[in-house]
């Protein structure tokens, strides 16, 4: 049996959510399908084990001039944690913790002077220099720019939350623009602010919108196009006048779609490299507000997020590497030493967003000689399909400010396209 609608909408995360409720709001009927038995995608808020602590397992910051998501935490009523300015950073490099960055180094150019030239490249990157080092892998951009050891263990250990993955797989473009966007490596004013009840709390209020209809643990397999309409197949099937694909870029060659959608759009289907590992850490032993970066053992960016009970929660960033398992508490314990020699690891929490097979892979990062694949031109509108996610959003991809944008987009094409 094929149930009828004006739209489906593929996946309930930011993106999805925003195109369904612009939709609903102008008249059309809506049904989005799921494949997780909750909303939010990358937005995903829990409450850590054993405590009251809300604490975001995907995503987690917006910034002062992202003004969608600000301006539907207002609408729906929702209020905004500010953090405060964090400590003097510490850095690992070389296996050992500074409080300051090296002014030089017996093995070449000072740790300042690359993260100068960092940023130099960064606004030459911004303003369309075609330079072929801009493509290259992080490792070999550090070699490309003669970055020492010391700086190469301090940017490293901030491309942990910029890039994402590891830094043989993801390409420098990532860490450029977000330098020129934000400020350089190791200040953290940007990350101010985030939703007080959480990510979650603003996707349940986006489904919530009258003409919705929700359809969650389900799975989209196939999108069937014709002039006249589409047909999207899961354990059922939906016959709409257009669809709004709204999963993550590393979902999309899971999806059959019929006809094939363009090669440009093909070839830059599963490409995001992001396998970053984030977690969560109840320690005793570290202050909040405490930031360390660098190249540590597994985790190699650490926060002191808020105060719990006698201890800290502590936010920690990675990627896989031989000889760290997150599922081990040994190995935990040696990620989180590696920064706070004295602290104790009293706890920990975590989600595999990698092998996650409604994610397959965090947030967007470019592959190494190819970061064009990871662009919303890649992805434009292919007749009565559109696509929506932060990965390829139309400006600040990556961040949920992306996917809100993105949503915003599909919606405004596919009511173009169906009032015709």
């Amino acid at each position: 049996m094929t149930r009828m609608t004006d739209v489906v909408v593929v996946g309930a995360g930011l993106a999805g959510l925003r195109a369904a409720r612009d939709l609903a709001e102008s008249g059309f009927s809506v049904e989005v399908l799921e494949a997780r038995a909750r909303v939010g995608g990358r937005g995903w808020t829990e409450v850590y084990p054993g405590t009251s602590e809300r604490v975001e397992m995907g995503g987690a910051w917006f910034t002062t001039d992202q003004r969608r998501v600000a301006t539907e935490l207002r609408r729906y009523g929702l209020g905004v944690r500010q953090y405060p300015p964090s400590d003097a950073p510490m850095f690992r490099v070389g296996g050992t913790l500074r409080h300051e960055l090296a002014t030089s180094d017996t093995d070449g150019l000072s740790t300042l002077e690359i993260l100068r030239r960092l940023q130099a490249d960064a606004l030459a990157y911004m303003r369309g220099d075609q330079s072929s080092r801009f493509t290259l892998s992080l490792t070999d951009y550090l070699v490309a720019i003669d970055a020492p050891a010391d700086a190469s263990d301090v940017i490293i250990g901030w491309w942990t939350i910029t890039g994402g993955s590891h830094p043989d797989v993801g390409c420098v473009a990532d860490l450029l623009s977000s330098v020129a966007d934000h400020g350089q490596v190791g200040d953290m004013s940007y990350l101010r602010y985030a939703p007080e009840q959480g990510w979650s709390s603003l996707a349940e209020a986006l489904s919530n919108t009258d003409g919705i209809g929700l359809h969650l643990d389900t799975v989209v397999t196939a999108i069937d196009q014709t002039e006249s309409g589409v047909v999207v197949t899961a354990n059922e099937s939906w016959q709409a006048a257009a669809v709004v694909v709204a999963v993550p870029v590393n979902l999309l060659p899971t999806i059959a779609f019929r006809p094939e959608v363009p090669p440009l759009t093909r070839a830059a289907m599963g490409s995001n490299a992001g396998n970053a590992i984030k977690m969560w850490l109840h320690v005793e032993g570290v202050r909040p507000g405490t930031l360390a970066f660098g190249q540590g053992h597994g985790l190699h960016w650490l926060y002191g997020d808020r105060a719990v009970g006698s201890g800290c929660l502590v936010v920690g960033f990675g990627w896989p590497v031989e000889g760290f398992d997150p599922r081990n508490e040994t190995d935990v314990a040696a990620a989180l030493g590696a920064f706070y020699p004295e602290a104790t690891l009293l706890s920990y929490h975590w989600h595999d967003w990698i092998t996650d097979p409604a994610s397959l892979g965090t947030w967007a990062t470019a592959p190494v000689d190819h970061p064009e694949r990871l662009s919303v031109e890649r992805f434009p509108p292919f007749g009565r399909i559109t696509f929506a996610t932060s990965d390829v959003a139309p400006d600040n991809a990556g961040w949920f400010e992306g996917a809100l944008s993105a949503g915003e987009a599909a919606a405004h094409y596919v009511k173009a396209l169906v009032e015709r």
